[in-house]
């Protein structure tokens, strides 16, 4: 009789162990997945290109110094090259050549990493050789905050005012509105003010009758990014015609899917002014990931949704906040309730 007790605790307490096992397991799976899926919301999807570029030698120069400046060229290529890409249309020569020179100083921001690189000597110089991989989130964002994105076809007039003892800054301030796509003509609205404060601290106002703001900086391009970026952001993807559309997907099986996708997503520049994965959720179906977009080509984002996600077995939910987007769901996707 004892042996058959000693048995029938020892089959409980097996069981009792492998049910705390499963939810141990379970437990960190959940966990696993989550890491994943912070891990995957902070990445920025990145485009890597083969860089190859003529570097000459300056006087009194080292080796060491030559090449540590030929990498950062390559850099700058990169980026300038991406830039270029993203934008609507061709920019005329000159604003091409003030692209690259206020790229060559902010490069480094934008460069998701780099591989591959090597270094041929050349006459009186090196040739640098390197895969690049440049942040495009990032940088489009820069270009919008620039205007540049908005303004490849049409400069925008605005009105200027500088304050006393600005004239130092005044050929740096032609450029950056020369970049930016921006024509100075008095008396019209946005209105940007510029002052000079003490510790060379510059102070700047915007109004606009999409609002104001103001700001202060050091750095005057940081300044002209700050104020012209608050204002891009409100008037630029309405000046295109596009509309705001929320898309959840639900059923992927793994974070790394939802990852592949995002990336591929950043490239329908053709159709797609802006896309974000703002969020990733574990459901009893899988994980579900939702994207905002920014289009003016809505029915054709929604063909091509529906031809890349179908046959993966993915639903796609279509919502709109716009009041003014028609919506109209297609074979494969649904609408949303709001």
């Amino acid at each position: 009789m004892l042996r058959h007790i000693s048995q029938d605790q020892n089959r409980n307490t097996v069981k009792t162990m492998k049910r705390a096992l499963v939810r141990r397991c379970l437990a960190c799976l959940a966990q696993i997945v989550g890491l994943l899926i912070v891990g995957m919301m902070g990445m920025s999807p990145a485009l890597a290109a083969d860089i190859e570029l003529d570097v000459l030698r300056m006087e009194g120069e080292s080796q060491q110094q030559l090449q540590a400046r030929a990498l950062q060229a390559a850099f700058t290529r990169a980026v300038y090259n991406e830039a270029l890409d993203l934008l609507p249309g061709q920019l005329q020569p000159l604003r091409s050549e003030l692209l690259y020179s206020f790229l060559s100083n902010r490069s480094a921001k934008y460069i998701q990493g780099y591989s591959d690189v090597s270094n041929e000597h050349i006459s009186n110089g090196v040739r640098i050789y390197a895969h690049v991989a440049v942040n495009r989130n990032a940088l489009k964002k820069m270009l919008q905050d620039l205007g540049i994105l908005y303004t490849v076809d049409a400069f925008l007039p605005y009105t200027l005012s500088m304050g006393q003892g600005m004239g130092s800054i005044g050929e740096q301030i032609t450029r950056l509105q020369f970049l930016s796509g921006l024509s100075s003509i008095h008396g019209v609205k946005p209105r940007l003010t510029l002052e000079s404060g003490p510790q060379d601290v510059w102070s700047g106002h915007l109004e606009s009758d999409v609002g104001e703001w103001r700001s202060r900086s050091k750095d005057l391009e940081v300044l002209w990014l700050t104020l012209w970026g608050n204002y891009f952001s409100r008037t630029g993807m309405a000046s295109r015609g596009n509309k705001a559309m929320s898309v959840q997907v639900v059923g992927w099986k793994a974070p790394d899917d939802i990852r592949i996708f995002d990336e591929e997503l950043q490239t329908w520049e053709q159709s797609i002014s802006a896309a974000e994965l703002v969020d990733v959720s574990l459901e009893a179906g899988g994980l579900t990931a939702r994207w905002q977009i920014l289009t003016d080509k809505v029915q054709e984002v929604q063909q091509a949704l529906d031809i890349r996600l179908a046959p993966q077995g993915l639903t796609v939910l279509l919502h709109s906040p716009d009041a003014a987007l028609d919506v109209q769901p297609t074979a494969g996707s649904q609408l949303a309730a709001p």
